[in-house]
């Protein structure tokens, strides 16, 4: 069996504990900042999740957006001291819960809709019934299918490092110029990755896990 490392985790509109409605966003983004991601009793794949696994955020019943990655840094039994903490009303009995690291919000959130051409999991389904595919809570998808899902559609002429992600608009912290950069793919290596030329002048283009994780 496949060792599966990539999942989306998929979040639907909620309830805060004062009673308030929530939209998926507003629940998403305080599952995030809470740095904990429940896996219910019946969510598919919450046997699969482990530390290290690579999470997108996926919003249900908003137009089909992903808007944010995380890392796994651990994966627990759920525990009255988590509950206690959770920021939501509970609607569901939660098993284990994900402890969630280095979180990232994309600049643009990804509208599924426009990749599903791109999507191995979504090859001959019906189009208007793409939404199906996102349910159960969580999706296990490959890593190809991850990027596909997480990677922002860059702003015209504005190109990205494949080595930290980086790009025009946001150079690195401690500046940064272009060592290698084409501007009809929009990729390139800043100084600050020049351990990423080598594969750049043998035509290697592949975004980094850095890279996408600066992007997001």
């Amino acid at each position: 069996m496949t060792n599966r490392t990539h999942f989306v985790l998929i979040k639907r509109e909620g309830l805060a504990r004062d009673g308030r409605a929530l939209s998926a966003l507003e629940s998403a983004k305080a599952l995030v900042d809470g740095g904990v991601w429940p896996l219910w009793e019946h969510t598919r794949n919450r046997k699969s999740i482990g530390a290290g696994a690579k999470l997108a955020v996926y919003l249900a019943g908003q137009g089909g957006k992903v808007i944010a990655t995380a890392c796994a840094r651990d994966v627990t039994p759920w525990s009255a001291s988590l509950a206690r903490r959770y920021p939501l009303v509970l609607d569901g009995v939660p098993e284990a819960a994900i402890h969630l690291q280095d979180v990232r919000m994309l600049p643009t959130p990804v509208q599924v809709r426009s990749r599903i051409g791109e999507l191995s999991f979504l090859v001959g389904r019906n189009a208007s019934k793409w939404g199906v595919a996102f349910m159960g809570g969580t999706r296990a998808v490959s890593e190809q299918d991850f990027r596909v899902l997480t990677t922002p559609a860059r702003l015209p002429g504005v190109a990205v490092c494949i080595g930290c992600g980086c790009d025009d608009m946001h150079a690195c912290e401690e500046g940064c110029w272009w060592l290698r950069v084409d501007r009809e793919v929009q990729l390139g290596v800043c100084s600050s990755c020049a351990t990423h030329v080598s594969r750049w002048d043998a035509g290697d283009r592949s975004l980094s896990e850095e890279s996408l994780a600066e992007d997001l």
